[in-house]
């Protein structure tokens, strides 16, 4: 076997080395093992190596070189398949069922009764409300808990159910039915609260009164009321009164 020129040898020696420092920093696997195997080889024994050895060896290593970027160009390249869409499939199995109890209803009008209570350190302001609930459910419930809630700005009161009304109080109201100037009172009935029944679709009108009692003198009368019922199922329904204009059809008189 014929030895290579000097020149020869010591370009291959450089461009072995430069294919093996290539080859660590691409990390190519298996393959990047080849070329540093080669410049290994022609460091230590290039004397004995002849030419058709060292060709054959560069053109594997080549060959290899292009599989694997093909081989990483086509797994980079494969996109993972989408998930289909659970959106409307979940959207439809947690729907909400309809509520046994649906209790609805709004306050038509609102009269309030200032006194000192407690050796006239606290003020106590009785609440009345007359009000119109229906059930809009299917089943048949009644009312086993009231509260209300007063909030304006940031201060919150809370009020107590009364089961009973004073009898010297009763509703004025202006007579529209005669021309001339007349008013005609009208008593605080009926009372609404607990043991009440509430069928589907049958309205309930009446009235309910509230304690609502502050360490101050307050008033109230354009505040946001918020009312609670439970029902006998256990479900709760709020029935709100928010702050604006409303019209004033009569007034509370205490004979």
């Amino acid at each position: 076997m014929a030895k290579l020129p000097p020149r020869i040898r010591s370009a291959l020696g450089l461009l072995g080395h430069i294919h093996t420092g290539v080859w660590i920093f691409q990390g190519l696997g298996l393959a990047s093992m080849i070329p540093a195997s080669v410049a290994l080889f022609q460091k230590y024994f290039r004397s004995q190596i002849d030419w058709w050895l060292i060709g054959l060896l560069f053109c594997i290593s080549f060959i290899f070189f292009g599989v694997s970027r093909f081989l990483n160009k086509r797994i980079g390249n494969r996109s993972v398949p989408p998930m289909k869409p659970r959106l409307a499939v979940e959207g439809t199995a947690t729907e909400t069922p309809p509520r046994p109890v649906d209790l609805r209803g709004e306050i038509l009008e609102l009269y309030f009764h200032e006194q000192n209570s407690i050796l006239g350190v606290s003020e106590c302001v009785t609440v009345i409300m007359r009000m119109r609930i229906v059930n809009h459910g299917p089943t048949e419930a009644t009312i086993t808990h009231c509260d209300l809630q007063v909030c304006l700005g940031q201060e919150r009161l809370s009020g107590s159910l009364l089961n009973r009304r004073p009898d010297s109080w009763a509703i004025r109201r202006r007579d529209d039915k005669i021309l001339s100037v007349a008013y005609v009172e009208t008593a605080i009935a009926p009372l609404l609260g607990a043991d009440d029944i509430y069928p589907k679709g049958i309205p309930r009108s009446g009235f309910m009164l509230f304690e609502v009692y502050s360490l101050q003198n307050i008033e109230f009368p354009n505040a946001h009321f918020v009312l609670s019922l439970k029902d006998s199922l256990g479900g709760v329904h709020c029935i709100e009164r928010k702050p604006m204009f409303y019209r004033k059809t009569g007034e509370l008189v205490v004979h």
